[in-house]
Formats: C-alpha cells, sequence, structure tokens
C-alpha cells in the first residue's frame, strides 16, 4: 500500500501522468476490486491449511537448529501446499462468477482483452445486463442459457477440485498427527 500511494502521489507531481486509462472505468480497477473481495476467503482457507500443521513438526526442526524462515520453507509451506493452492483456486472461483464489481468498475463496455485500461464486460457481467431483455426461445436466449451453464460448470469443477484438495490435505496431516 505504501508503494501505491508513493506511486500515486509522484504520478501526481508529474505533469504528464504515467498511466492515461480511456477511462476511469477499466480491467485494472477491476481486477484491484475483485482481488479485494477474495481476500477474505482466500485468507481463511489458507490460514485454515497453516493451522493444520502440527506444532510438532515446526518444534522438530527447530530442536534440529532451523531457522523460522527454514522451517516456514521445509516444513510448513509444503505440508500446507495443497491447502494453499485449495485457497488460490477458491478466490479463483469468486472472482470469476463476481458479477457487480465487474458491472460497475469495468465500464460496461466491450474493450482490448489485453489492454488492463480499456472498459471490460465479462461472461458474468453480460449475462446480468443481457437477460431481461432478450426473447425467450430466441438464438441470443439460447448462447446465454449456454454462457450461464458454462459460468455454472467451470464454477462448480473450481470448487469441487479445491475441495478434493482441501480434504487430501486434512487426510494427509490428520494421519501424520495420529502417528
Amino acid at each position: 500500500l505504501p508503494l501505491v500511494v508513493a506511486a500515486a502521489w509522484l504520478a501526481g507531481r508529474q505533469e504528464t501522468a504515467l498511466i492515461h486509462p480511456d477511462s476511469p472505468w477499466n480491467a485494472m480497477l477491476v481486477g484491484f476490486a475483485l482481488g479485494l473481495a477474495a481476500l477474505p476467503l482466500v485468507f481463511t482457507v489458507a490460514e485454515d491449511a497453516l493451522a493444520l500443521v502440527p506444532a510438532a513438526h515446526t518444534r522438530a526442526a527447530f530442536a534440529l537448529g532451523a531457522t523460522r524462515w527454514q522451517a516456514l520453507a521445509t516444513i510448513v509451506l509444503p505440508a500446507a501446499g495443497s491447502g494453499l493452492f485449495a485457497a488460490a483456486l477458491l478466490g479463483f472461483s469468486r472472482c470469476f462468477g463476481e458479477t457487480m464489481i465487474v458491472l460497475m468498475a469495468g465500464g460496461n463496455a466491450f474493450g482490448s482483452p489485453f489492454d488492463p485500461l480499456a472498459a471490460v464486460r465479462t461472461i458474468s457481467a453480460e449475462l446480468a445486463i443481457s437477460m431481461p431483455d432478450t426473447a425467450p426461445r430466441g438464438a441470443a436466449w439460447a448462447d446465454l442459457l449456454l454462457a450461464a451453464l458454462m459460468l455454472l460448470v467451470v464454477t462448480v469443477v473450481v470448487n469441487v477440485a479445491a475441495e478434493v484438495v482441501r480434504g487430501r490435505l486434512r487426510h494427509r496431516l490428520g494421519k501424520v498427527a495420529v502417528a
């Protein structure tokens, strides 16, 4: 955060700005907003994964002369790796299906898909905007239903994969703690 504030302050002091977006509503703003929205979910799942690592393992690493960073890198992160991966997958799934943040911060317009400073409209935003005005049983209606089905399938697959990874972590660490 201090780096962002410093960069904004430096950009404001110069006569020409470093970044000239076409609109204040762009994909970069959407990325920041989605990142902030997904943080609580990612932190909660990651905290659970790190808490499941038995304390005896880290104490054993300390007893063998490892520093805190060495214990973290060689014991804690490998043991909690699948839970951290599950946290990332759930964060992705949360961002993938988000509608209102994209509608409000993205500019609600089609822009260049590779330009982070252009307006953006995602599948979920397109569904929210276009579905009420589409005639039932028409070609556009069928396309929107297919897009909704694709969005649902991708979200469910990512969530199931994250739960499988979390389950493996709990099972593996549960056996280690008992043994």
